[in-house]
């Protein structure tokens, strides 16, 4: 999948905001981890820098990179495990930092179906 994308933007070109900046692409730094259906997917940001190892959402159509969702990988199992073990919501930190993803609660459906449901933090 990597591979993919990295295509994609070497195909695309150079593209620039209407700053005349570099628009983010798709980096080889960048370990995918998990992918939507839709094409978006969780990477660990590899480059040097304030957001080595972190968890990142990439949106395939924005190609923007929001606010780390975790710190690390760790960072996101723990979280996860704590939120499953008590019924508390996910990214909590991330919204707390201005993300874009609110916070999620995990519900497990009768076929043991596990989907997380946006929450309002203190709900």
């Amino acid at each position: 999948m990597t591979v993919d994308r990295l295509l994609v933007a070497e195909q695309e070109g150079d593209s620039f905001d209407e700053n005349g900046q570099p628009e983010s692409r798709y980096q080889r730094e960048f370990m995918p981890i998990a992918l939507s259906p839709g094409g978006d997917g969780l990477i660990v940001d590899l480059r040097p820098g304030d957001t080595h190892g972190a968890v990142l959402l990439w949106d395939h159509e924005t190609w923007n990179l929001d606010v780390p969702q975790w710190a690390s990988v760790t960072s996101m199992l723990q979280d996860i495990t704590h939120a499953l073990e008590t019924g508390t919501p996910v990214l909590l930190s991330h919204a707390a930092l201005g993300g874009s993803q609110e916070p999620s609660t995990a519900t497990i459906d009768d076929a043991l179906g596990l989907t997380w449901q946006p929450t309002t933090p203190g709900r």
